[in-house]
């Protein structure tokens, strides 16, 4: 059973914490200055985006600068050190459900008391930031956020509420230094750390972080007091954070203890790096969790199955009540070292006489759990066994797992991780939304670690670009091809992807060894593999793009691998994420990501195959061009597009080859092969390179297939107004005539008879 997922082309949300308010009202707040220290007050809701909210409209800084500045005023954000305040309401989803036109009324009046407090301590918003009901401030100084955020509360708890929809909103507060997405919104650590923050209070409660405090603390009247928490671990994992609590005595004072990754007995280690989006991803395997027992996370080396189900487990702490527990499985080389990690983790004293599984099964009993087995490709079989044991045992145990294969145990989900998002290729976007692009912010968050003041800009962008197109969106590619911004600009690290395997090295110090080049992590899969299906995946790095089964089966098949086992093979590649199968109406059709298909390549040629397999690719094309593409031209038109336009870029490539190796007519046969699907497929461009080469290639003399090859030049041309057309036509005519070829003549003819139709040639005679 498996659970598909998909990377859409679009821009994505720049991250669920940070994401664009749909319904804001526009606050009387001032404009800020350059130059500013500047917090923020974020407010959330959920409203999802409820007809009876209409009356609501979004906030612009036109409407700030005309209101403080005049008409057409601009507004221009601060950046460096900022404070941050962020709020929601507290159940606002289930309220806007229960009572949705109630909810809109409150949460209007919500607003209004909000903006009060804003105004009344200097405070301004950018556009549009935040999510559902939300607002996000800035105030000159950290003291005016928490004096702003406790007039809020104070008016918001005077205020008399509908009994359908009280409002009880939660705020935190932190300082940190802050980036500019553009002009109008705010990116960082900083506003995502306040939002962990805020995820930690209850309604009515104010949480303020160290960096906070005391850049405040000095400037509070007695009646303010903040009230220490303790430290607290944060679900963004990063080092824990002591958290102060807003105390004034018309405040409730007292809540339920914080709900932070302490709060649930956990083993989640800290990361010192940012993990970048995943919005939709995490959404979809948070569903996967609340509704299966056993998911396992796939992808190939490098994807970012780690740091995703990291993040993921560090969300559902709140779920399992007894325990998340991580369990690293990379270090581990034998069998019976599982059973002894897990249970030495769960401190399970594990008897002679009993099956270990059994044991620990017996500790976690009904305990509402999430395991977490991170990278179990390599031991398998002891990993399921334990799996099962303890999914048969144990009712409320649920397992998520990271693998570059499936586990292949009964109830498994499998779900697949997608490249990041990326820019879709030759689409020219404004640096704004090129930024918003999950691959693109991964690459300059590692970039600026490797070099401070590394900025994103008009002259960067386009590499920038490409060098995540080209690593396919896999996270440890752009990783390690950021960390190349220390000593090279992105055009550079773009032009040394030819060689991506050499170029891609130096990953952290302490990472796993597999985990410190690119052709360490696709050779710990390879590694895996038998003989067979390391010899299928070096020859399907012949093809370029995608391939079908029956080209694989043909092409790859040899004296050590019948025809009958390339699909097995396939399948098995397919499981240790080494080749990527894609959904086709036709066939099944498969994919090698470009890096992957690099290193097979190269082992393809340290065997000694690459020439003679380059020649049975062509070859193979060849026959299936010429027994395909003429009939373009006839009632299967349709048919020949459809089965020829996935192959196109075998097709070119063949041509290449055979340009290269083999003798012209057999290059020259299969460019007039192709000429009639280039006319009907409207592949104008390559009608005219590929006849171009091949007349280049042929002996200057007449001969049907050189006049064939200027007619078919001589129709592409007129189909883009190049009177170069005439010539082609004349000579093909002329060549026909002399040689006795009818098509020659009757293409020829056919051109200059259009064109006659179009244009009075005489003028140009």
């Amino acid at each position: 059973m498996s659970a598909t997922s998909s990377s859409s082309h679009r821009p994505p949300v720049t991250d669920e914490l940070t994401g664009v308010a749909r319904n804001a009202v526009r606050p009387p707040g001032r404009v800020a200055r350059s130059g500013d220290v500047v917090s923020l007050t974020f407010v959330q809701h959920a409203n999802m985006g409820n007809d009876t909210t209409t009356a609501l409209r979004p906030l612009r800084w036109a409407d700030h600068a005309s209101s403080a500045v005049g008409l057409g005023g601009t507004m221009s954000l601060p950046a460096g050190t900022v404070s941050f305040l962020l709020t929601d309401i507290e159940g606002s989803t289930q309220k806007w459900q229960l009572a949705p036109d109630e909810m809109a009324v409150a949460v209007a009046r919500h607003y209004e008391i909000l903006d009060l407090a804003i105004s009344a301590h200097g405070g301004v918003r950018p556009e549009e930031q935040g999510e559902g009901d939300s607002i996000v401030a800035a105030f000159s100084r950290a003291s005016d956020a928490l004096s702003a955020a406790l007039d809020a509360q104070r008016a918001l708890q005077r205020e008399p509420w509908p009994a359908s929809t009280p409002i009880a909103v939660r705020m935190a507060i932190h300082t940190g230094e802050a980036r500019l997405r553009d002009e109008a919104n705010y990116v960082g650590m900083a506003i995502i750390r306040t939002a962990r923050l805020r995820s930690l209070a209850l309604g009515g409660q104010v949480l303020v972080s160290s960096a906070s405090r005391d850049l405040a603390l000095d400037q509070l009247g007695d009646e303010i007091s903040l009230k220490d928490l303790g430290e607290h671990r944060l679900k963004d994992l990063a080092r824990p954070e002591r958290v102060y609590q807003l105390a004034h005595s018309e405040l409730t004072s007292e809540f339920a203890p914080l709900r932070s990754l302490d709060a649930t007995p956990n083993n989640l280690p800290v990361r010192l790096s940012t993990f970048i989006g995943r919005v939709d991803e995490l959404t979809t395997l948070a569903t996967l969790v609340a509704t299966q027992r056993m998911v396992t996370i796939t992808g190939s080396g490098g994807a970012g199955k780690t740091r995703l189900a990291l993040q993921m487990a560090a969300e559902q702490v709140d779920r399992f009540a007894d325990g998340v527990w991580w369990i690293e499985l990379a270090p581990l080389a034998e069998a019976g070292d599982v059973a002894i990690e897990v249970a030495s983790l769960l401190s399970v004293q594990l008897e002679r006489d009993k099956p270990p599984s059994h044991s620990i099964a017996q500790r976690l009993g009904n305990d509402a759990t999430l395991l977490v087995f991170d990278n179990c490709e390599h031991l398998v079989e002891p990993v399921a066994e334990l799996i099962a044991t303890v999914l048969q045992r144990c009712p409320n145990v649920v397992v998520l797992a990271t693998s570059r294969g499936l586990l292949d145990l009964p109830g498994e989900i499998t779900w697949r991780v997608p490249p990041l998002a990326l820019p879709s290729p030759g689409v020219a976007f404004p640096i704004e939304r090129l930024g918003q692009f999950d691959a693109v912010r991964l690459f300059l968050d590692r970039a600026r670690r490797a070099r401070p003041g590394f900025v994103l800009n008009d002259d960067n962008g386009p590499a920038i670009a490409e060098i995540c197109q080209r690593l396919d969106g896999i996270p440890l590619a752009i990783e390690l091809a950021a960390a190349r911004a220390k000593s090279l600009a992105p055009a550079r690290i773009l032009d040394g992807l030819d060689d991506a395997l050499r170029l891609l090295t130096g990953g952290p110090r302490l990472s796993l060894p597999r985990q410190q080049t690119l052709e360490a992590s696709i050779a710990w899969s390879v590694n895996l593999l038998g003989d067979r299906e390391r010899t299928v995946l070096f020859r399907t790095s012949v093809f370029s793009g995608s391939f079908g089964l029956g080209a694989a089966e043909a092409i790859c098949a040899g004296a050590d691998v019948d025809e009958l086992e390339v699909l097995d093979s396939l399948d098995r590649l397919i499981d240790h994420s080494l080749v990527t199968p894609l959904d086709h109406e036709q066939e099944g059709r498969f994919l090698l990501l470009e890096t992957v298909r690099q290193f097979a390549d190269r082992h393809l040629q340290e065997r000694g195959e690459s020439f003679a397999l380059g020649m049975h690719h062509a070859d193979h094309f060849a026959d299936l061009v010429h027994d395909t593409a003429p009939r373009a031209q006839s009632a299967d038109q349709d048919e020949v597009i459809a089965r020829l336009t996935p192959d196109i870029d075998n097709i070119r490539s063949a041509l290449a080859f055979k340009q290269e190796h083999a003798e012209p007519q057999h290059f020259a046969a299969m460019v007039c092969d192709l000429a009639p699907f280039w006319d009907q497929a409207f592949m104008i461009d390559d009608a005219i390179t590929w006849t171009t080469r091949a007349l280049d290639a042929l002996p200057d003399r007449p001969s049907p297939v050189r006049g064939q090859l200027l007619a078919h030049r001589a129709e592409a041309r007129f189909f883009t107004a190049d009177l170069g057309c005439v010539t082609d036509s004349e000579s093909a005519i002329e060549i026909g005539e002399a040689v006795g070829d009818p098509i020659s003549l009757g293409r020829g003819r056919w051109t200059l008879a259009a064109l006659w139709s179009y244009v009075d040639l005489t003028t140009f005679l």
